[in-house]
Order: C-alpha cells, then structure tokens, then sequence
C-alpha cells in the first residue's frame, strides 16, 4: 500500500509532500515536515490518496 504525505493549509489547498510504501516510514516523514515547516496548515498521511483514510494529522499530534 502506498501513503501518501500532503500539506493542507488553512484555506482548504493541498500539496503532496511525499510518500512511502510503509505506514510507519511515512508517519515518521510526516513528523519531520510537521516539526521542520511553519506557517497555519496541516501536514497529513492518507492510505492511497487525499481522499481515502488518514492515518495521521499533525494537528492531532501537536495537541497530545
């Protein structure tokens, strides 16, 4: 399966980022952007494409 690494900003636009063929290797990716990026967006890891199941959010992640 492939996940797919976007940033969403506050307006609703998307940028793919990236991805990865391992969930976890993706997550972690995911982490840098959202810790090494600044501005008011979201960066997101979605399981085979923008629309299908998110498996991680960084403003879940930040809020733990």
């Amino acid at each position: 399966m492939t996940y797919y690494i976007y940033q969403r900003s506050a307006y609703g636009f998307v940028k793919q980022l990236g991805f990865a063929f391992d969930k976890s290797q993706a997550i972690e990716k995911a982490k840098h952007y959202a810790t090494n990026l600044y501005g008011d967006f979201a960066i997101e890891v979605h399981a085979n494409g923008v629309k299908s199941e998110k498996v991680f959010d960084s403003k879940l992640w930040f809020n733990i």
